[in-house]
Parts: C-alpha cells; structure tokens; sequence
C-alpha cells in the first residue's frame, strides 16, 4: 500500500505541473479566438470556511454536490452520497434503522450514537451541529440545495470534535420573488413508494417568503427470520418535512426560521449472527437475507424535531454579523435482536431521548485593504460558540422482563456543555498569495449519571451490593480544554490553477465510558494534519482535477468495542487506543469532452497504521490491526449525457460506479465482521417536457440501484452483521414542476 500511495503521489506531482503547463499553453479563455467553446463546466460556490467561494479557490479538501445532482444520483438519504466521494463511508449502525455511521479518511464516529462519545466527523443542517448519529441517515434531502464533505480536520471554523471532516446539509431557502413548487411521486421494486413535494410563496414580494417541502418514504421489507417467520425486515416507513421562512425587512438585514421533522416507525434492519457472514462464516446454511433472529414485536422508532434560527446583518460592504441559534429533540425507541440468534438474553429494549441546543454569534469581513503596497486585504472570521445537551440513554435486557425488577436494567443520564472562541484570517499579497491563520479555544464539560440494575439489585460494582434500587446511581463528570489551529498558505499559478498546503490540528473531546457496571474516563483525541493539494481548471475549463495528499498523526485514538457483561449481555465501550497515523491521496476529476457529455471519477488511497496498540486485558500487541471501516482504495466513475430533443423536450441519461475494496467494521479485526472489495452500479434516465401545460414542465424517469445485485455487509460486531437493505431495484419517478 505504502509503495501505491508514493506511485500515486508522484502521478498526481506529475499531473499538477501538466495541468499548470497546460494552463499556460491554453491561455486565458478570454483571449481565445473567435468561435472558441465556452466552458460548459459551471462554478461551484461551497461555505467550507463559513463564507461563500468558488469551489476551485478554497483551499480545503472538499466534495460539493448540488441539489440537482442529488437528484440525477437518486440519493435517498445522506448514506447514498458516499458513493461519490472518496475515503467517506457511511454506513448503518445496530442502534436503530437511521444511525449513521460516518468514517472520513480514517476518523471514525465511536460509541454507535451514544451520548457519552462525541463523533469524529460532524454532521451540520443549516449550519446547526447535529450532535447524535442516531436519526442522521434519516435527514431528508429534499428540496436540499447542496450537500458539502470536508475532509481532513475542521477544528477551528467549525469546531465540535471535526477531527475526520464535516458533512454540511444546506436546504433551499425561500425566494421572495416568484410563486413556484413541485411534486413528485415514483415506485419501484420490494414496494418501494416515494412521494413528496415543494412549494414557494412569496408573501411579500422582496420582503417575506414561505417554503414547505414534504417527503415521505414506503417500502416491504426484504430480509426474513426463519423462526419467527418476520418478513419485514429493512422495510421504510418514513416521513420528514421542513418549513422555512425568509424575512428581509432592509436589503442589509435577512432573517431565517426553519422547522423540520423526522418520523421513523419501521421494523428495523436484517440482523444476522456474525458466524452467518458469507464470506468468513462457518454457518452458510442461511439466505443472505435470512437470520435465526427469534425475537417478536421487532421495531425501530425515531423521532426528531429542529428549530433555527438565523439572522445576517450587513453592517457595512466589508463587514457582516451573523447570528445562529439551533435547537434539536431527539427521541428513539428500538427493540431488536442485536445478535441475529435465538438466546432471548440478547433480545434488546434501547431508548434514548436527548435536547440540545446552540448559538453562535459570528463576525466577518475584510479589513485592510491595500494598506501597504505588498498587502491587498485580510479576510476574517470570528466569533464565539456554546453547545448544550441533556440525555438519557437506556437499555433492558431481555426486553420481556419489567424494568428494575428482573433481567438487567441500564441507564445513563447525561449532561454536556461546550464553550469555544476563534478566529481565521486569510491575508491577500500581490492577488496571487494568500496565508491563512486560525485558532479555536474550546471547553467541554461532562456529568454523567448511571444506574445498572440486574433482577432487582444493585449492580454497580462501585456500591455495595445491598444498595437499594432506589438509589442505585453513581456520577462522575470530566472537562476538557484545548487548542485546535490552521496553518496555510495558497498560490494562484494562472489564471485557473491554485496550489495550497496547511497544517491543522484538531481535537475531538475526551469523555466518560459507561458500561453497565461502571465509569471509566477516555482523554481527548488528538490528531496533526498536513495536506498539500492542487485544484486545476484546464482547457477552457472543460476539464477540473483536484489533487490532495496528506499525512496525519493520531494520539489517543479512541476506539469502541462490542463486549459482553458477567450475565453475557453486551454492550459498546469507548477506550483509548494510543498511537496511530494516516496518510494518503484523494484525486476528482470532471470532464466535458462535447457538448451534453459529462465524465467524472474520484480516487482515494489510505495507508492507515497503529504505532501503538495494546490489548487492554492481556497486553497484547495489536498494532498490526486496520483502522475499522476504513478501505484502501475506493474509487468512482460516473457517466452522463444530456440533449435538448426538440425545443420542448430535454433527455438525460447517467450511470455511476463505486468501489471499496476490503474493510473490517470491528476494532479488533474480527474475521467475521469484515467485507470482501465490492463495487456497486447505478443508472438513471430522464425525459423532460418544458412547459407541457400552461408553464408546467414534467419529468418522467427510470432508475435502477445495485444492477448487478451486490451482496455486501454494511455493519459489523463480533455479536451481529447487517446486510445492505439496498439489492438490485428498478423503479419510474415522475415529478412535475412550475
């Protein structure tokens, strides 16, 4: 692997100075001749420094994908946009249907969604932290105008714990001019429903506006138990909207207020026992969408709400305040067999119910401008950050028993707050040179209650064992500070070439390990950064090639494991793993080799390894481990043709391929939670009829999912593995437009 990433990272060296010579060999697009094509690739402005740039300009690792785009791939929800974007991975957790999972360049979410454990990539909608996993595969990108992936840490603008990179969901706000809105309704194999629309209202033209969108999501299921003869497994029933309004009482002032929903109420994923894997089991008597799962009345419950508020005030041209208060309410219920086996002390009752809630007050602008002859300006951007969150997360096992009287009873009362300042200036020099500096300070604090009860006693080894139930609880609380910074420097090589290296460090917070007997600390993880890259627009700007390459050391990895209790009950714990290091490349590319015609292709490359990693129970070394859910390679290539048929009728058709070559999804590298390298095919293809009645446009579509029916795990533990929900569909969409 070492010897591929120093091959790549020669090719893509290579590929930069070509790209750079080509640019001077091109020559600025205006000054071409007469009759020269226009570039058909469009800009692309992202907000991964918290303000608006082109894409090829910001000097971060970032993948952006519009809200068209998220409809020509027919992603479903936010696990589907890993396919296009390298060293992501996205996959279920066994807490409920929608817990995500999310891995970036080796960075890891530990702890399956629990709130004693923060994860290492952060989720934001509409610029709100979205602090709990559980419920995130659920967000709703509908009527999303684009979904943003930062990779590499992100621990000064954005701070809460970013050490693997930030997934920003940004909706569509309302527009204040036109009267507009859509609907749209599509079926497809094993049942699958989807329906949902938009509409915008402008209220008062230029001055208030309201828009609404709805989606809601059926499906069968696809997996069955061969015991209980449940055959609902993986089905959908989901529901998720979001109402906006857009007030801009004076051009310099804008407020923001959104809600949104999520409602879940399905059986839950196909659980099989880890020995039924199909590609290192020792049990392959079983379907791949069968299981031995023996437990009745299998749910998965989710419910989420969310409030924002945002306020934008343009006190002069080169100076802005802005103001962002978030609230979140979580609340999920799951009873499932987390083992895919008929041992009812498995059989599992979880719950959790969490508030949080946060504001911002961010200042920024430019200051400086031309002062001296070798500076031009100096862009910044500050402010100060609090985060507040109050939970319980709880569990019985067995479920059929009454809670604190028989079968084991856990729960966990938490309390979390963070405080941070920062601040990131980017300084200006000659139009052509651009250093960046950044730092954040930041404070955490925990408090962490628990009480574990087994048939009606006292569990935790702290208290004696004749402690009554009533106050059978033990505390503990931990703070945490520190210093996460930026370093950078960009350089505009012609007109459509920049060339960036940085250096970030980024902390993701230390916290309180609660098994159901116990509180163990776990420190904060710390990881160094260093990136070079180069962002390319060549040959009219028909082509775009972004190139990184980066190298990380990790301290204090935090890592979670899948253990059993004296009474063989399981449960996740969070520990530290002690050193590692990462490094590798990414490259994108987009090409427009003729008019209508789009290619695309991304490539990643990991070399991931622990420097030190001992067994906490006997020593043992296990530093020639892989990091969990990380692939080596993973790859994609996409196709996509589109031409006007008559002046009334547009086609388009697209395919897109990825790839990930193996992966273990357990710390330990259990053989039996591991997935062979497999790649996975979609197409899609649309007919549109602009203004078929009186200013409506329809669009008629056929798509197909997973064409060559790939069978592949999308979570794994030493107890239970979950097969993909996603085998090979086919379905038709139409959605009409005004």
């Amino acid at each position: 692997m070492k010897k591929l990433l120093f091959v790549a990272g020669v090719g893509c060296a290579s590929l930069v100075w070509t790209g750079a010579y080509a640019r001077q060999a091109t020559g600025n697009p205006a000054m071409q001749s007469p009759g020269a094509p226009e570039a058909d690739i469009q800009e692309v402005v992202v907000t991964a420094r918290r303000r608006a740039e082109a894409l090829q300009e910001v000097p971060v690792a970032v993948t952006a994908l519009s809200g068209s785009e998220l409809v020509e791939r027919s992603v479903r929800d936010i696990a589907d946009i890993a396919q296009a974007v390298p060293n992501l991975k996205i996959g279920l957790g066994n807490r409920n249907a929608a817990t995500a999972v999310v891995n970036i360049r080796g960075q890891e979410n530990t702890g399956q969604g629990a709130f004693n454990s923060d994860p290492a990539v952060g989720i934001y909608f509409d610029e709100v932290y979205v602090a709990r996993s559980a419920g995130a595969l659920a967000s709703s990108l509908v009527d999303m105008g684009s979904v943003q992936v930062l990779r590499g840490p992100q621990g000064t603008l954005f701070g809460r714990n970013n050490t693997g990179g930030a997934i920003l969901l940004t909706p569509n706000r309302p527009t204040l001019t036109e009267l507009s809105g859509s609907a749209n309704v599509s079926y497809g194999s094993f049942g699958r429903t989807d329906f949902g629309g938009v509409v915008n209202v402008p209220v008062v033209t230029d001055q208030l506006g309201i828009r609404g969108s709805f989606l809601g999501n059926r499906g069968n299921g696809i997996g069955r138990s061969i015991i209980t003869g449940i055959d609902t497994y993986g089905d959908r029933h989901r529901d998720a909207g979001r109402v906006s309004v857009r007030w801009r009482p004076d051009r310099r002032v804008t407020f923001d207020l959104t809600y949104d929903f999520t409602n879940i109420d399905e059986t839950g994923p196909l659980i099989r026992a880890a020995n039924t894997n199909s590609d290192t089991g020792t049990d392959k008597t079983l379907g791949y969408y069968q299981t031995r799962a023996g437990m009745l009345n299998v749910y998965s419950r989710v419910n989420i709400d969310g409030y924002t508020f945002r306020g934008e005030f343009e006190i002069n041209p080169d100076l802005t305040f802005k103001t962002i208060v978030g609230r979140r309410l979580l609340k999920t219920e799951i009873r499932a067999d987390v083992d895919g086996g008929i041992a009812t002390s498995i059989d599992n009752l979880a719950f959790q119910n969490q508030s949080q809630w946060s504001g911002e007050a961010q200042l920024s602008g430019t200051v400086f401008r031309n002062i001296v002859s070798w500076i031009n300006s100096v862009e910044f951007t500050g402010g100060g950050y609090y985060y507040y969150e109050t939970g319980l997360d709880g569990s019985q096992l067995p479920d059929t028993t009454i809670p604190l009287v028989t079968g084991r009873t856990s729960q966990s009362f938490v309390t979390n707050r963070s405080a941070a300042g920062y601040l990131q200036i980017e300084t200006s020099h000659f139009d052509k040179f651009f250093v960046t500096l950044g730092a954040r300070y930041t404070q955490d604090d925990r408090d962490l209650r628990i009480r574990g009860v087994l048939n009606g006693r006292c569990s935790l080894l702290a208290l004696p064992a004749a402690t009554p139930v009533g106050v059978c609880f033990q505390s503990a609380n931990a703070g945490f500070n520190y210093w996460s910074y930026a370093v950078g420097a960009r350089y505009e090589l012609g007109d459509h070439a920049n060339l960036y290296a940085k250096y970030d460090k980024g902390q993701r917070s230390g916290g309180l390990d609660d098994s159901p007997t116990t509180i163990d600390p776990f420190v904060p993880e710390v990881l160094g950064s260093f990136e070079v890259g180069a962002k390319l627009e060549l040959f009219e700007r028909r082509v775009t090639t972004n190139v990184a390459l980066f190298s990380a050391q990790v301290t204090n990895l935090q890592r979670s494991v899948r253990l059993l209790d004296p009474s063989g009950s399981p449960y996740t714990s969070v520990f530290n793993a002690a050193k590692g290091s990462v490094k590798g490349v990414e490259v994108e590319a987009n090409v427009r080799p003729a008019s209508g015609l789009m290619l695309a292709a991304s490539l990643g490359l990991i070399d991931d390894d622990y420097k030190v990693f001992l067994d906490r129970t006997n020593g043992a070394d296990l530093s020639n481990r892989k990091f969990p859910s990380t692939a080596d390679v993973t790859y994609s290539l996409s196709a996509s043709y589109e031409a006007v048929l008559t002046n009334a009728t547009e086609f388009m058709i697209r395919a897109d391929y990825s790839y990930r070559s193996k992966e273990f999804f357990e710390t330990f590298n259990n053989a039996l939670a591991s997935q062979k390298a497999y790649g996975v095919l979609n197409a899609r293809a649309h007919i549109n009829f602009v203004g078929l009645v009186s200013g409506v446009d329809l669009t008629i579509a056929v798509y197909g999912k997973n064409l060559t029916n790939k069978k592949y795990l999308v979570y794994g533990s030493n107890s239970g593995i979950i097969p993909t929900d996603q085998p090979r569909s086919y379905g038709i969409e139409l959605r009409a437009a005004f």
